[in-house]
């Protein structure tokens, strides 16, 4: 059986409703998962195009529109009360795959970070991300938006010993000598 992976990402885009007016916070949930047979797992990492961590406003059709951003959280983790205004964030609410990764708040977005990663296949492993900003009257109206992108790569094929099988090792008898890797100090 061919080692296969799925990622499933139920929305092409997410929308915050922002009113600059009353220094509005928004933030909106987006569920990621992953499902491989790859015996050694995987890894999920989130980026963006030429890792750029700002929001760009959009001035297509515009010529006189005003260019802006809204960039990333500074370094920190912030909750709905303490959010900088004119910033955007996300959180990792739940993983499975690493729960170091979880974040009891917001913080600020860069560019590869792993999401999720697996040493064993999986059949379902899901995270929930949140995405948020916060703007008030400073930042110009308008439409602002990223792209995100969700790199998932299956980790090379690793024999480590703890892993044979009497059937495996039935399989692979020969003269000739095959390595294996001890999971305990990855020596062969």
């Amino acid at each position: 059986i061919k080692p296969s992976l799925t990622l499933t990402i139920p929305t092409s885009s997410l929308v915050l409703n922002l009113d600059p007016s009353s220094k509005t916070f928004d933030s909106k949930n987006l569920n990621v998962s992953v499902g491989t047979n790859n015996k050694t797992g995987y890894k999920l990492t989130l980026s963006t195009p030429n890792n750029n961590t700002d929001l760009e406003r959009d001035t297509s059709g515009d010529t006189t529109a005003i260019s802006a951003t809204i960039p990333t959280l500074d370094t920190g983790t912030y909750t709905e009360s303490t959010f900088t205004a004119n910033k955007w964030g996300y959180s990792i609410n739940s993983n499975t795959a690493i729960p170091s990764t979880i974040t009891s708040g917001f913080i600020p977005f860069t560019s590869g970070n792993t999401l999720m990663e697996r040493d064993t296949a999986i059949n379902h492993d899901e995270t929930e991300l949140s995405f948020a900003s916060k703007i008030d009257y400073l930042q110009p109206a308008g439409a602002y938006s990223t792209t995100l992108q969700f790199n998932i790569v299956a980790n090379p094929l690793v024999d480590y010993m703890q892993n044979f099988t009497p059937e495996m090792c039935r399989t692979l008898a020969s003269s000739d000598n095959y390595t294996v890797v001890d999971k305990r100090d990855n020596n062969e």
